[in-house]
C-alpha cells in the first residue's frame, strides 16, 4: 500500500515513475469514450508541400482518431491519405489534411480519475502492477499475474466502452434504402 505518491518509500517512488506513463498508454490504446474530445481546429501559417492546411496541433492529444469537417462528414472521396502530424520545431507540432475548416476527434490526455469508469481503473490498477511487479519484488509471478489480468481487464474493459456507444450501421441493404425512400 502508498499512502501517497510523495512520499520517500521505494514503493511511492517507482509508481510515480511509471503512473502516467502508463495512463497516457493505456488512454492512447484504444478509443476510450470517456477520453474523447472534438475541437475545430487552428489554422496556421505554415506550408508543408502536398497539404492544402496545417493546423495547431491540440496540446491535450494524446491519439488523433479522426479528422472531419464542418459538417461532420468522416470520409472524403480522392483523400486516401487524408491527415499527417509533422514536427515543426522541437516545441511545436502541426497536424495537416486537405480538409478546410477541420474538426480533430481525439483521445485527451485525461488525468482526473473520477472521469474513469471502473472497468479503466481496474485495468489500470493490473497494468501498473505489472510494471512494477519486477522493481519492487524481483518476482516473475507477480508481474506474470499482473499481466495476465492486465489483458483480460484491456478485453473487458474494451467490450463495455464499446458497448455504450451507439454507432451508425457501415452497410445498408438496397431492400431497406428502397423501401425507405417511399416514406
Amino acid at each position: 500500500s502508498i499512502l501517497s505518491m510523495d512520499s520517500q518509500s521505494e514503493e511511492a517512488m517507482q509508481c510515480k515513475r511509471f503512473y502516467d506513463v502508463i495512463r497516457q498508454n493505456l488512454l492512447r490504446r484504444h478509443e476510450w469514450s470517456f477520453a474523447k474530445r472534438m475541437k475545430a481546429l487552428t489554422l496556421t501559417d505554415h506550408n508543408i508541400p502536398g497539404w492544402q492546411f496545417a493546423y495547431a496541433y491540440q496540446e491535450d492529444c494524446l491519439f488523433v482518431r479522426m479528422i472531419l469537417n464542418e459538417a461532420g462528414v468522416k470520409s472524403f472521396k480522392d483523400q486516401l491519405d487524408y491527415y499527417d502530424i509533422y514536427s515543426i520545431s522541437e516545441s511545436e507540432r502541426v497536424l495537416v489534411c486537405n480538409v478546410e475548416k477541420a474538426y480533430l476527434e481525439y483521445t485527451y490526455d485525461l488525468v482526473d480519475v473520477k472521469m474513469f469508469p471502473p472497468d479503466f481503473v481496474k485495468l489500470f490498477y493490473h497494468a501498473l502492477a505489472a510494471e512494477l511487479a519486477m522493481p519492487l519484488s524481483a518476482n516473475e509471478g507477480y508481474q506474470s499475474t499482473n499481466y495476465s489480468l492486465y489483458q483480460k481487464a484491456l478485453e473487458e474493459a474494451a467490450i463495455e466502452n464499446h458497448n455504450e456507444r451507439k454507432e451508425e450501421a457501415s452497410f445498408t441493404s438496397q431492400i431497406l434504402k428502397a423501401r425507405n425512400e417511399g416514406d
